[in-house]
């Protein structure tokens, strides 16, 4: 494990895919809201639009400080990681990106970037 130094991390915060900014023109959208936990966790909430269907992706997490710009989630499902550049968060799988299927519906997924919001 690298060592982990959670103020590098510009990770609190809500990030969402580019259909959020759309949100009041009926599009669906994926949010991640990050708040931090201590120095090594941080609290992972991911949330969609809700309100005129199931929403499409959902899940709870903790993740770990894992590298200067990274957290690691360690789902039941699998690793997958949270990896943070300027005002964006990118969420993959080194291991199998089929594991980021498994808390969405309708063939979506956690993967790709998304952007800060606030």
């Amino acid at each position: 494990m690298i060592a982990a130094c959670a103020t590098h991390i510009p990770a609190s915060g809500f990030y969402a895919d580019e259909s959020y900014a759309k949100r009041s023109e009926g599009y669906d959208w994926v949010g991640i809201d990050i708040a931090q936990i201590d120095r090594e966790h941080y609290r992972v909430t991911v949330n969609s639009r809700s309100d005129t269907n199931r929403p499409t992706c959902s899940g709870n997490f903790t993740a770990r400080v894992v590298g200067r710009d990274t957290l690691q989630v360690d789902s039941e499902q699998g690793p997958f990681q949270l990896v943070f550049g300027k005002d964006s968060l990118t969420i993959d799988s080194e291991e199998d990106d089929r594991i980021l299927y498994y808390f969405c519906r309708g063939g979506a997924s956690l993967i790709g970037e998304y952007h800060k919001f606030r």
